[in-house]
């Protein structure tokens, strides 16, 4: 969804979260939760795609943490998780 809506925004399909809460009768702020996921590292997002992912990440925790740019950083975070 985050890739999704990110292009729309990036299109001018929508504006903002604002909208796009709007148009999937979500609260503004779980859009915002979501869209910040497009920064996740291609590794972690594969993982997930392909489940393969540590049994312990869930959406709230990546939606939840601060998730740094650095991709490193991410995969860090995310094997610290499933410890």
């Amino acid at each position: 969804m985050a890739h999704y809506w990110g292009k729309q925004i990036d299109d001018g399909v929508v504006t903002d979260a604002g909208e796009i809460a709007r148009r999937e009768r979500m609260d503004v702020t779980r859009v915002r939760e979501i869209l910040r996921l497009v920064i996740i590292d291609p590794q972690t997002a594969s993982a997930i795609f392909e489940g393969r992912q540590p049994r312990t990440l869930s959406l709230e925790f990546l939606v939840r943490k601060s998730l740094p740019l650095d991709w490193e950083l991410q995969r860090q975070m995310v094997t610290e998780n499933a410890s």
